[in-house]
């Protein structure tokens, strides 16, 4: 391995060779991905090498002669220290002969020959010793990269806890102590989801590239900077050296007004934050750019990369697709759930919408606040007004009086790191009553009650302020598919208020609702120039009819953005684009190839396939969809996903015994998938073994009770069976779990009113129409039961 400085770039050795038998059943289904790597990177490929050749990346310490004071903050920060080769300096880990147990598997942290070791259960399932390559990250946990062959760096999943004796730490802890891992799982230390190159990497080092061999299933792993450097954020510095050494070409080209670097962080220049009357101060002018959060974003965000980004930091919307408010990744008040890490947080709050950017509480070169405690937030809210037991109502200097205790509750990850939710948003216990959700005062106060909270709020401050997070009911009646939510989305949508992120995911949510209303809203979405908004946009339009899929999409080939240009022509692929002519057929393939170029840039994950497979099946080209499905099969088996789109186009070309042998087979490595049991007992339904298929439709709905989807189909199939009281008992049992979900309700008002069971139909109907007024066929439904109810 060569070593790290700032103008070499390191390669990670490609491993030990893997068993040429597996490497020869993998090339033939893989070539054809190979090939379209070389092809449809030419276009980036040349970008990046003309962008190479104006600038290079050239190391930190070339900047400390310029900038000193900025590179010695950046030589204590987290950012520094994010990768390192594991030393006697950098491994914080007890590696003295201590164990740690878990799982019926003992882990032995040694050192032999100067150099660190474990001893642990790999790949196969049996102990042996690995060598520990490098640490990644610092505090308040540090874990442990081991090489594996074919070029691949795994995350060891114990971890050391960096923080004090007295607060819990240095100790050996497992990331995932409940799970039981096992060799062959894909969250296991060896399996695919512990995968550096593609999860970790890019966000730890600096011009790091993935360099995937498809046809090999081998990285060749590089970086010219292990950890987070200088140019991780500004981009390549050789440009910026020549503007700094007096060039005066290059101070008079193009690249002056950045000075030579990709990007200027220019945001808060000559900005002023004037305290008003009411104690909160103000932007003096607007922030008319989102540089600085997006290039933050590009690892501060719960976000898929799709792109290099050698170049340095551009449009995050060209290489990054960042999550919305998601369920399951936050509640329905837009606090922080799952793993989100801070931009799509921000972007929901006030801060964001007063024009508020990282770099104003945070010092980027440190990585800390600019001003500890309370002072970093009465840089703009006058301390005498909100730093004052008047208003945050605990006792002076408690934990309690911190502004972050009741505006940024923390949520704890990876065991030990509590982070804090930068949603900067007023506490609202009365929504943890109605809504579910958490809320900062029983935070701290475990031993009482919401209501206590809400009455302790409300006594304090008789006409509480809602705080910024208005959506939370609309989501939440989404979330539940619930009346009403269907309107009050589109109000949210439709509002100049509600911040783009916030208008994403109220469309994403709407898509669940196919009506007229709901498309027409995507139309209007499609005319915001906002990324997020127009991508959620299409995926309505997208089940549109052709015709009107191709008048609204065609212009989004021809967006600014990359997220939006394939979003569009993924949405045109097929049937649609076929009646395109001249530039609109060039702008089409053009997308095209940058979706797939985008699928291939992930090429070692099975989802890529996925897609590719979709897309070439949608084309019409069987054989190319096939090719990618068994692709993504090969890559992780416990992707069923794949399997059961295999199954389906097996079944599309007359095969259904086929399809039922691939189903099993991804039944037997995953016994326990109601998706792969679902699938197959719809495949026995067709070949008209009802007794079998009805087993296997039956155990999906155990094995995954939260997929309404599983219940409906077994209802609708025991029915036509002839085992009707069975059905509705099954439509009744799923929606007590689901109670507002349309296909099941419409299925028990049909066959509670062939019973006879009229009032029970009847109820059914109502509630339906109750979830979307004005819906002809349940108006339809509703006055002809009530007909029959009056003879």
């Amino acid at each position: 391995m060569e070593t790290s400085n700032g103008n070499t770039r390191v390669r990670l050795p490609a491993g030990r060779g893997w068993a040429a038998s597996l490497q020869l059943c993998l090339i033939a289904v893989l070539a054809s991905s190979a090939a379209l790597v070389v092809a449809l990177r030419a276009s980036d490929a040349a970008e990046n090498e003309s962008a190479a050749a104006r600038a290079r990346y050239v190391g930190s310490d070339q900047c400390a002669s310029c900038h000193p004071a900025q590179h010695a903050d950046w030589l204590s920060s987290q950012h520094k220290a994010a990768m390192q080769v594991a030393t006697e300096a950098t491994v914080l880990g007890d590696f003295s002969g201590s164990t740690f147990s878990a799982g019926g598997v003992t882990a032995t942290f040694f050192k032999k020959d100067q150099k660190f070791w474990v001893r642990t259960d790999g790949a196969d399932g049996k102990p042996a010793d690995f060598e520990i390559g490098y640490t990644f990250g610092v505090y308040p946990l540090q874990q442990y990269l081991i090489e594996l062959p074919g070029g691949r760096l795994q995350a060891f999943g114990i971890a050391w806890d960096a923080r004090a004796v007295g607060e819990g730490g240095q100790r050996w802890y497992h990331l995932y102590p409940n799970d039981g891992l096992k060799a062959g799982d894909p969250l296991h230390w060896t399996g695919i989801d512990q995968n550096w190159n593609y999860q970790c990497a890019f966000c730890h080092s600096t011009d790091l590239e993935k360099n995937y061999d498809p046809a090999t299933r081998t990285f060749k792993t590089t970086w010219s900077e292990i950890s987070v450097g200088c140019e991780a954020c500004h981009g390549p510095g050789s440009g910026h050296m020549t503007w700094a050494s007096g060039n005066e070409a290059a101070r008079a080209g193009g690249a002056a007004s950045t000075k030579g670097l990709a990007v200027s962080f220019d945001e808060r220049h000559g900005v002023r934050w004037a305290m008003g009357e009411s104690g909160q101060a103000a932007r003096s002018v607007p922030r008319s750019s989102g540089r600085e959060i997006e290039a933050c974003a590009a690892c501060h965000s719960r976000r898929g990369q799709f792109a290099s980004t050698s170049g340095g930091p551009g449009s995050l919307y060209d290489a990054f697709r960042p999550a919305g408010l998601e369920s399951g990744l936050y509640f329905s008040d837009g606090q922080q759930r799952d793993e989100v890490y801070t931009f799509g947080s921000f972007l929901q709050s006030r801060m964001h919408g007063a024009g508020v950017t990282c770099s104003d509480c945070h010092n980027p070169h440190t990585g800390k606040l600019r001003v500890s405690g309370n002072a970093v937030c009465t840089q703009c809210h006058a301390a005498q007004r909100f730093d004052a037991v008047s208003h945050h109502r605990h006792s002076a200097g408690s934990e309690g009086a911190k502004c972050v205790s009741c505006h940024m509750p923390t949520t704890t990850y990876m065991g030990v790191d509590a982070r804090h939710d930068h949603s900067l948003r007023i506490a609202r216990p009365d929504r943890s009553i109605f809504l579910g959700t958490p809320n900062a005062c029983n935070g701290c106060h475990r031993d009482k009650s919401a209501a206590w909270a809400k009455d302790a709020i409300q006594a304090w401050y008789p006409s509480p302020k809602p705080g910024f997070q208005e959506f939370a009911d609309a989501f939440d009646l989404a979330d539940r598919m619930a009346p009403g939510a269907q309107a009050a989305l589109l109000d949210i949508v439709r509002s100049q208020a509600t911040s783009p992120i916030v208008r994403a995911s109220a469309i994403a949510r709407a898509s669940r609702f196919a009506s007229p209303e709901v498309l027409k809203l995507a139309a209007f979405a499609l005319g915001l120039d906002e990324p997020q908004v127009q991508e959620a946009a299409i995926a309505i339009v997208a089940f549109a009819d052709d015709d009107t899929r191709r008048s609204l999409l065609v212009p989004m080939l021809r967006s600014r953005t990359r997220l939006v240009r394939m979003a569009a022509a993924r949405a045109l692929a097929g049937r649609p684009m076929q009646a395109l002519q001249g530039e609109d057929l060039a702008a089409f393939k053009a997308a095209r190839d940058e979706y797939v170029a985008a699928q291939l840039f992930n090429a070692e994950r099975p989802e890529s396939h996925l897609n590719l497979g979709h897309l070439y099946r949608d084309e019409g080209n069987a054989d190319a969809a096939r090719t990618s499905f068994e692709a993504a099969t090969g890559l992780d088996k416990s992707f069923v996903a794949a399997s059961i789109s295999l199954a389906d186009l097996e079944r599309t070309s007359g095969g259904e015994a086929a399809a039922e042998a691939i189903l099993r087979k991804a039944l037997a490595e995953n016994p326990a998938s109601g998706a792969t049991q679902h699938a197959l007992g719809l495949s026995l339904i067709r070949l008209k073994r009802f007794d079998e298929a009805l087993g296997y439709l039956a155990k999906a709905v155990e094995s995954e009770p939260d997929d309404p989807r599983h219940g409906y189909v077994l209802g609708v199939a025991l029915h036509d069976t002839g085992k009707r009281a069975e059905a509705v008992s099954v439509l009744k049992n799923t929606l007590l779990r689901h109670p507002y979900d349309r296909d099941v309700l419409m299925a028990l008002a049909s066959y509670e009113a062939e019973a006879g069971d009229l009032d029970g139909a009847l109820e059914a109907a109502e509630l339906l129409l109750r979830l979307e007024p004005g819906r002809q066929d349940y108006e339809q439904l509703v006055a002809r039961l009530n007909q029959e109810r009056q003879r």
